[in-house]
């Protein structure tokens, strides 16, 4: 009877622990590697479940074919046959909007771009590679220009991301976008990490959905 006891309050306190957790717990996408040109498209990427925002609990990979979880990989043709995207989204989701995607106050931990833009057009081109390349100077820029802990009331970039603390910040956030002229032409390479509270998700899901995911994560 002790021994009974003794197991069933083990299992409520990991509960009680586990759901603390998820409550304080964070999503992190990983994009270790994409490469995005006219005929050709590969990512390798992953989602990690981290538990008190700092221990792994759940990784889930993905690449152009399909998940792995653990050891176990599911084809994206595969899951398409067992469940219709469209239906699942309408069913699950609400409709995304901007305020929505600001709401999930999402973390930029790490960024390399690299851009090649051509045209025809010699001067679409400049163009095109120089608002691009205003627009990456002015989010980066006020954000790795700002102090530690001190807001800046200057501030003029979007608050989509907030850009880490860390003190090599400057060395995790690089970009180049170059021009090729003559020809039409886009070749996109990239790394990229982002992360927000998970509990955040729940803004959406739709109201039965949404009330699921409150019981087990929170928010």
């Amino acid at each position: 009877m002790v021994s009974f006891y003794f197991v069933l309050s083990f299992i409520l306190i990991a509960i009680i622990f586990l759901r603390i957790g998820l409550f304080f717990s964070k999503t992190k996408l990983t994009i270790n590697n994409i490469n995005l040109c006219e005929t050709n498209f590969k990512i390798d990427a992953q989602i990690s479940l981290y538990i008190f925002y700092k221990f792994k609990i759940l990784t889930i990979k993905c690449n152009e074919k399909g998940l792995k979880i653990g050891r176990m990989f599911i084809s994206y043709d595969k899951i398409a046959r067992k469940v219709n995207p469209e239906e699942f989204v309408k069913k699950t989701f609400k409709p995304i909007s901007f305020n929505k995607i600001k709401k999930l106050n999402i973390l930029l931990e790490k960024m390399y771009i690299e851009c090649k833009i051509g045209t025809e057009d010699m001067f679409i081109t400049v163009g095109i590679v120089t608002l691009i390349s205003v627009l990456l100077s002015i989010f980066l820029g006020n954000e790795l220009s700002k102090k530690e802990n001190k807001k800046d009331l200057n501030d003029i970039t979007p608050k989509i991301l907030r850009i880490s603390n860390r003190k090599d910040k400057i060395d995790r956030y690089k970009y180049r976008v170059m021009p090729e002229f003559g020809k039409n032409i886009f070749i996109f390479r990239g790394d990229l990490s982002i992360s927000f509270k998970t509990r955040r998700i729940g803004i959406f899901l739709n109201p039965k959905e949404h009330t699921k995911f409150k019981i087990l994560v929170g928010g």
